[in-house]
């Protein structure tokens, strides 16, 4: 009977106390989004209300949560060229980030009609903002000015240079490699010396650059709607972000250090597949030797695969034991052989998880790579752009995986990592060991990051978590102001040195020279 009362004391305290908070997440980037609404999900059955602006609705509908759903613009997105041929730019945008193509995500969807009409409603109060703002949406922090609402910052993959500058963490470049660049946290002085070079480029194309392009942005998009009057700038609304949440694990990378305002959540992707179809659990359950696992992500079409490799890797799955499942957007493939299974999309976190997958061939993305280590499924890594090359070298380090160069690789090459995933142990041991440590923590993934979303409605805002370096210009953050002060206090010393050496030489020339003088008289004398 107590635990009857309880429970229900708990259930109307939440419903009292619920927040209103607002899930913005417009783009079209399912991958993303669709790792990120089981917050949301928990925060409603906490009894909190929840508002998701996304084009993305849930399937079936629960209490407490109200999806606004957004027309999906992938197709817009990527008949842009920028887009379309990413992996041509990647060398540039190791310097310039995703800013370029920015407005070719954000200009889709402020043409949306419900978001336009969001826009100008002004009736809702929303206590607190959830949003993915460095995959270039800060402007839509400004719904955080119109409702006087605290920022929870959803960050994809790690905290880069530029985004340690924004949230107060220190980014020790000695030791934290750049996603970049694919290093190790153990570098020797060269790779210090390009670490360093590529890491400050970052931050200073970010916080001039990008910061002053997104600002412009939100300030025009934003000024003829209501409540949007006297934006603040986009650095202030910035650096009052109440909590980062990151969507990486220690496992997956390096250690490093992070300030209370940082949270890590890696892995709330792992059950999203759901039930698998029964088609494909048949096909799997009948698998006797395995199966293969091939899929590129939602956003990269595998049928822009070039002829050569798609013929590559045909010829090799022709000649395995083991099934292949593979997402192809069309509904034939030339040259498929039999053990092959193709369809237009796979609930991926599910195939993932059956117990006959022996091998996952990707490229890269974060939530398939954390997938395939809380799986313990060996991986073969086919990086594309980005993050992937980080990721996946993270992987090969750790034993569980193999990665192969698409653009050279030959069927010999990929037919000798593909047998060595399928028949050496290590891999598959190493995997186990990755999953182990990835799973060994204290509270579930989705426990732990509520629990500190709902710190910050607790507290207001949680500013106490706000770090004083964000309240420094740039000279004392980095202590350059210190630093002159030495240098100056070293050079003033070493001139007064100098000028005292100088003043005792003289003197001692001076007596010297009349000692010198003395004794001529002495002789003369």
């Amino acid at each position: 009977m107590k635990v009857v009362v309880i429970a229900l004391f708990c259930s109307v305290f939440h419903n009292v106390y619920g927040a209103n908070i607002l899930g913005m997440f417009p783009f079209p980037t399912f991958s993303h989004t669709n790792a990120y609404i089981p917050i949301l999900k928990e925060l409603a059955r906490r009894g909190h209300n929840v508002t998701m602006v996304s084009p993305y609705p849930l399937k079936e509908k629960i209490p407490n949560y109200n999806d606004i759903v957004l027309d999906n613009t992938l197709d817009q997105v990527i008949s842009n060229s920028g887009v379309r041929n990413i992996r041509q730019f990647s060398t540039i945008m190791k310097f310039t980030g995703l800013w370029p193509i920015c407005n070719t995500f954000l200009d889709p969807a402020f043409k949306i009609p419900k978001f336009q009409e969001f826009m100008k409603e002004n009736n809702s109060k929303f206590d607190l903002l959830i949003i993915e703002p460095f995959f270039c949406q800060q402007p839509l922090m400004a719904f955080a000015h119109k409702y006087g609402a605290s920022v929870v910052a959803i960050v994809t993959i790690y905290i880069s240079p530029g985004i340690s500058a924004i949230s107060g963490n220190p980014y020790p470049m000695a030791y934290v490699p750049n996603m970049k660049l694919t290093f190790t946290d153990n570098m020797n002085f060269w790779e210090r010396v390009q670490n360093t070079f590529y890491s400050f480029i970052e931050i200073l194309v970010d916080e001039i650059y990008g910061t002053w392009l997104m600002n412009n942005y939100m300030k025009e998009h934003f000024k003829n709607y209501p409540g949007f009057e006297n934006l603040p700038s986009l650095s202030e609304i910035q650096n009052n972000i109440s909590l980062f949440l990151v969507d990486n694990h220690f496992s997956l990378s390096y250690p490093r250090p992070y300030l209370p305002n940082t949270i890590d959540f890696a892995g709330l992707s792992v059950n999203t597949g759901g039930k698998l179809p029964v088609d494909l659990q048949k096909f799997m359950n009948e698998s006797k030797d395995g199966v293969i696992f091939f899929t590129w992500g939602s956003h990269y079409k595998m049928t822009n695969m070039e002829p050569e490799l798609l013929s590559s890797l045909m010829s090799v799955f022709g000649k395995l034991k083991q099934r292949v499942l593979m997402k192809w957007e069309n509904e034939t493939m030339p040259g498929k052989p039999d053990n092959v299974k193709i369809a237009k999309w796979f609930p991926q976190a599910s195939v993932l998880s059956h117990p006959n997958m022996r091998i996952f061939i990707t490229h890269g993305g974060i939530h398939g790579t954390i997938e395939a280590v809380y799986n313990a499924v060996p991986i073969l890594g086919t990086p594309l752009f980005g993050d992937q090359f980080y990721n996946l070298r993270m992987i090969e380090d750790s034993g569980m995986g193999i990665n192969i160069d698409i653009d050279t690789v030959t069927e010999a090459e990929l037919s000798s990592a593909v047998n060595k995933l399928l028949h050496d142990p290590k891999y598959k041991e190493n995997a186990q060991k990755k999953s182990k440590i990835f799973k060994d923590r204290p509270l579930t993934t989705l426990d732990n990051t509520v629990f500190w979303v709902e710190y910050v409605l607790r507290h207001n805002g949680a500013h106490h978590l706000r770090p004083a370096t964000l309240d420094l210009a740039w000279y004392q953050n980095w202590l350059i102001d210190v630093i002159a002060l030495f240098i100056a206090v070293i050079i003033g010393l070493g001139i007064i040195l100098i000028f005292t050496m100088r003043c005792i030489c003289n003197l001692f020339r001076k007596n010297k020279k009349s000692n010198e003088k003395d004794g001529k008289k002495s002789k003369k004398d």
